[in-house]
């Protein structure tokens, strides 16, 4: 479910979109400096929204440093620098990083050397999060949760429960997540907009992988909600409102910061925006497919 959280660059202003560069950076020299380099080469844009909406609503103050860094050893480039939010969200993607693996392992659809990586690769992030556990017991309990979380949906995707339920559950993972050590007013408002997005993403890439689970015979609840004799565009059309839904939820969650300017824009370029875009892309391949 990773790969789907971009903003639209074109629509941001020059600073802004430097400012979302830095974040990107700051985020992977942050997971560097507090974990190791486990994640470092899948580090993607997902989490950088997670990251801004956090610093966004917590009211959290924030520099730019240059930096060096192995992928650009020759220049140093913009980042933000190092602070609790970025690591927090940084240990956030570790977590996710190594769920995505296992996933990626027991799906016996996964071409044979992604698997290979991801077999030779997920004990380092385990490592790393074994060590961060140590260190701070909140990662320590937050690992265990989300664990297990993810343990039971993978036991109910055996038991092929329908799209409400999965979404359910990855929401309350992205929940818990995106309101990781906040309380109050911050707390509830980046549960909300944890949840809503955790059920957009689960939607989404279901849809996503619709063609290819249908010809393999995989699981996936979208599925069992396409009536089988046509009639496969009403139900697009009515996945696609309950989509436009929760995002109009995210953008009215992220209006509630009392915080604007730059990091606001960012975080409303990517919801109505980056967002809309990529589901407007996976719907349109699901339409070129007949469904």
């Amino acid at each position: 479910m990773l790969g789907y959280v971009k903003c639209e660059p074109e629509s941001l202003l020059v600073r802004q979109h430097g400012l979302y560069r830095a974040l990107y950076c700051g985020l992977c020299r942050s997971a560097r400096r507090h974990f190791g380099l486990g994640s470092s080469p899948f580090h993607s844009y997902d989490f950088v929204f997670l990251a801004a909406a956090r610093l966004l609503v917590l009211g959290e103050s924030y520099t730019i440093e240059k930096h060096r860094c192995p992928t650009h050893p020759f220049r140093r480039r913009a980042m933000v620098a190092d602070n609790s939010v970025l690591r927090d969200t940084a240990f956030c993607q570790l977590l996710l990083i190594r769920e995505k693996m296992t996933d990626d392992i027991l799906d016996r659809d996964t071409p044979f050397f992604r698997r290979l990586i991801c077999r030779l690769w997920r004990p380092i992030l385990n490592g790393e999060l074994k060590r961060a556990a140590k260190q701070d017991g909140a990662y320590g309990e937050l690992t265990g949760a989300l664990s297990a979380a993810f343990a039971a949906g993978r036991e109910k995707e055996k038991q092929g429960l329908g799209l409400d339920d999965m979404c359910a559950d990855f929401a309350a993972i992205l929940s818990r997540l995106a309101s990781f050590r906040t309380e109050g007013k911050a707390a509830r408002i980046l549960a909300g907009l944890g949840d809503k997005l955790g059920r957009f993403l689960y939607t989404l890439d279901a849809l996503d992988d619709l063609e290819r689970d249908r010809k393999k015979g995989a699981f996936n609840p979208i599925l069992s909600i396409l009536p089988a004799d046509g009639g496969a565009e009403a139900a697009l059309a009515e996945i696609d409102a309950v989509q436009r839904f929760y995002l109009r939820e995210m953008e009215l969650a992220l209006a509630l910061a009392d915080e604007k300017g730059d990091l606001a824009a960012i975080c409303e370029n990517v919801v109505v925006r980056g967002l809309i875009r990529e589901e407007r892309r996976v719907l349109e391949e699901r339409k070129d497919h007949a469904v």
